[in-house]
């Protein structure tokens, strides 16, 4: 059994959520006229998949991270969307927030509560 990319949810999801067809999405990120509809149409039923040139132009056209097409965790997929949807200034105080929230003791805790660095004051 063949485990499938999550590309092609990631791609559906964040297009409906943009209100946006197949072929204007594929307008946007540049592909042609004549073929960006069937072409966006490959990618959400995970026929083809892009190139990265390309996912990057998705991503732009969609005001989403990069990372969120590639996102198997349906929680993780979101809070990249969300990320993405802040400002520079408050993704970094999201960041600083996160780091310090991390911080158990004297260990610094990865995402999955496991201690990954000794932090020196």
């Amino acid at each position: 059994m063949t485990v499938p990319a999550p590309f092609g949810k990631r791609l559906k999801q964040a297009r409906e959520h943009a209100s946006l067809s197949q072929k204007k999405l594929g307008i946007l990120a540049g592909i042609e006229e004549s073929n960006a509809s069937a072409i966006m149409n490959q990618y959400e039923r995970g026929t083809h998949l892009p190139k990265f040139p390309l996912v990057r132009n998705i991503a732009r056209a969609l005001n989403v991270p990069t990372a969120y097409f590639f996102s198997d965790e349906d929680e993780i997929a979101e809070l990249l969307m969300l990320f993405g949807a802040l400002s520079d200034k408050n993704q970094s105080a999201v960041l600083v927030d996160m780091k310090e929230s991390n911080k158990v003791g004297s260990y610094e805790k990865d995402y999955r509560g496991n201690s990954i660095n000794r932090i020196h004051e």
